[in-house]
């Protein structure tokens, strides 16, 4: 989701393939998990930015700005890519 935000901030064109949801790995964690994403006093590069500490929170937060940013991803398995001239 990152890259895709970045992605998206180029004005390049892009798509995003979940296999199963957004977040998936996070959203697999255990109810009530802390979540410790990066220091506190560190701002990191990018455009997602997370406040919360426990998984349901951070997931979230995350689908907030996911939406925000208006990125949906298409929920498909991927067996192989393929480049055909200048794309994958």
């Amino acid at each position: 989701m990152a890259a895709a935000l970045e992605a998206k901030r180029l004005g390049l064109r892009f798509v995003v393939f979940e296999a199963s949801q957004p977040f998936a790995t996070i959203v697999n964690f255990p109810k009530g998990k802390p979540i410790y994403t990066y220091p506190t006093d560190l701002k990191p590069a990018g455009d997602f930015s997370l406040q919360a500490a426990v998984k349901e929170d951070v997931v979230a937060e995350l689908e907030t700005q996911r939406i925000a940013a208006g990125i949906e991803p298409k929920q498909v398995r991927i067996e192989q890519l393929e480049r055909k001239g200048d794309l994958i």
